[in-house]
């Protein structure tokens, strides 16, 4: 039923139905239960012919989605041949959907038919990863463990090093959201070695780096710039997230109140990354800029960020979160307190516990008059060293340069 709650009509009824359709025709596949052989059931599944307002629904479903024609064909054809359809072609039809469905927001109809994939592929590592992150996105722990770990079981079984190291990846993620350090590091690190082992540098790297901003998060700053350090160290030139890394470094930069040297690097990010990938991270520099005392260039940016936020919303909660902490930098106490309290509604509404927590706690400083801390100064050669390269790597990186061996995928859904 989360489908059709998600997905207006008539698509959102006739995708409903076609997931109906797909699992019936996945349980009754033939298998084996030791000596027990169970026949093929699925051509008995469905009627021959259909009514015809059910063939005009699905006119209009393709009319209202023209993306997804081929998909829905493809759901239609199973239908009216359930046992001469390629069940490759059909996992890649849900594969299709559940794309579609993420890149709209339908996270419950991304995760079903990213299930439906995994399911009827079940060699797949691929799918059965990306069903544990659209589990995990839709804050379905258990399920999203299943599957990460049949992924992992999978990927070790075809000797897929990449899609092994991928799904610890994303079961590091999972245990982080939890808050189970011992198993997010026991994810990550598998995840790093095995990347070094098989020569993924790059794929070590973002382990790192998911480790780094673990640590951040968690309030563990030392060691979280270790891992940093770590990362920049492995990161290739040109890698695709290597400017988001630059921004989650600024992050702890702003956590540890180095505000100077985080706007230095956020300035060069707003740089690099076009809207609307650079909406926190423009977010974050309007907030490092207020905090290190630079009022014009605050100004001018918080402006930008307004006008922004008035057309990319998916990341606002934690926008108007980093907004307010800058306002209350520049005294802007009542704006403060009006983007802290909105922070906290989109957050409640996502709903994102993490940002609405945050902002909440904000918010009760504001209410208490708890000043900005003051920035705190930063000078040993190694951490200046850190910076300028930093600040050298991101200046020279180039999107349209190779950032990893050739021959690997760029379409893999990140972890």
């Amino acid at each position: 039923m989360e489908v059709i709650l998600e997905v207006s009509e008539p698509l959102g009824v006739v995708l409903w139905q076609d997931l109906r359709h797909l699992r019936d025709w996945d349980d009754a596949r033939p298998y084996r239960a030791g000596k027990i052989v169970v026949p093929d059931r699925r051509g008995d599944l469905f009627h021959a012919g259909s009514p015809t307002w059910v063939a005009d629904k699905r006119r209009e479903a393709a009319v209202h989605a023209p993306e997804l024609a081929d998909a829905l064909d493809a759901f239609e054809n199973l239908r009216q041949h359930p046992r001469a359809v390629n069940e490759f072609f059909v996992a890649s039809a849900c594969d299709r959907v559940a794309r579609w469905a993420l890149s709209h927001g339908y996270s419950e109809t991304a995760m079903h038919f990213s299930e439906a994939s995994a399911l009827i592929d079940r060699s797949n590592a691929l799918h059965a990863r990306i069903a544990g992150k659209l589990a995990r996105e839709a804050g379905d722990f258990p399920r999203a463990e299943v599957w990460f770990e049949r992924s992992v079981g999978l990927a070790r079984k075809a000797g897929n090093w990449e899609e092994y190291t991928r799904a610890h990846l994303g079961a590091g993620i999972m245990f982080m959201a939890l808050g189970r350090e011992g198993r997010a590091r026991k994810h990550f690190n598998t995840a790093s070695t095995v990347a070094m082992r098989e020569g993924h540098e790059w794929l070590a790297a973002e382990a790192q780096h998911d480790l780094f901003h673990f640590m951040t998060v968690r309030g563990r700053y030392t060691e979280g710039e270790l891992h940093a350090r770590r990362a920049l160290a492995w990161y290739p030139k040109h890698n695709k997230r290597f400017p988001y890394f630059v921004a989650d470094v600024a992050f702890l930069l702003v956590c540890k109140r180095h505000y100077t040297p985080a706007a230095k690097l956020l300035r060069e990010f707003t740089r690099k990354v076009k809207p609307p990938h650079s909406v926190l991270g423009v977010s974050l520099f309007v907030r490092a800029l207020a905090c290190a005392g630079k009022a014009g260039e605050f100004g001018r940016q918080r402006d930008y960020l307004l006008r922004l936020l008035k057309n990319h919303k998916e990341y606002e909660a934690a926008a108007r979160w980093n907004l307010a902490h800058g306002e209350r930098a520049a005294g802007m106490w009542e704006a403060a307190t009006e983007n802290a309290q909105l922070a906290i509604e989109l957050a409640r509404v996502r709903p994102d516990t993490e940002t609405e927590g945050l902002a909440q706690r904000l918010l009760n400083e504001l209410g208490a008059g708890t000043a900005a801390a003051a920035e705190i100064d930063r000078t040993d050669q190694d951490f200046r060293d850190f910076i300028n390269e930093l600040l050298s790597r991101i200046a020279d990186w180039s999107p349209t340069r190779r950032g990893r061996p050739p021959g690997e995928s760029r379409d893999d859904w990140a972890a």
